[in-house]
């Protein structure tokens, strides 16, 4: 026996056109709720997506601050060692200012002893004379 036709038959009583719309309606039901699963479906690879995108843009921000932050230390520790190598001339030259004040103040102080010495010599001669 052979269905010439796909269609089902027509109703042929009130309860068999219930159950036809019920499964109808259930068909229409699973439809829909393939739909729906497709569409989360679809969201949760939109929002993984997002997700690494996300942490793309934030590996990416890092390494950007990090770079200004490098090159931020790099600059002040090229300025401190400019200050400490100005630091390290000014106290070379304040030691070899001071050395020079020793040794005049030495020489001052040589000079006074010899003048003070001739002078003494000088008043003794004259007072024994």
């Amino acid at each position: 026996m052979q269905i010439e036709n796909d269609l089902p038959a027509p109703p042929r009583s009130k309860l068999e056109f219930l159950y036809r719309d019920l499964l109808i309606e259930c068909h229409k039901v699973s439809q829909r709720q393939e739909a729906l699963a497709k569409q989360v479906d679809d969201a949760s690879i939109r929002m993984e997506n997002l997700t690494s995108h996300f942490r793309q843009a934030t590996h990416h921000a890092t390494q950007q601050a990090s770079a200004r932050i490098q090159t931020a230390a790099e600059g002040v520790s090229i300025s401190l060692n400019e200050a400490n190598q100005r630091l390290l001339a000014a106290q070379k030259h304040q030691s070899n200012l001071s050395h020079h004040n020793l040794m005049v103040v030495a020489a001052i102080a040589a000079g006074a002893s010899l003048l003070g010495g001739l002078l003494g010599a000088l008043i003794t001669v004259l007072v024994l004379i």
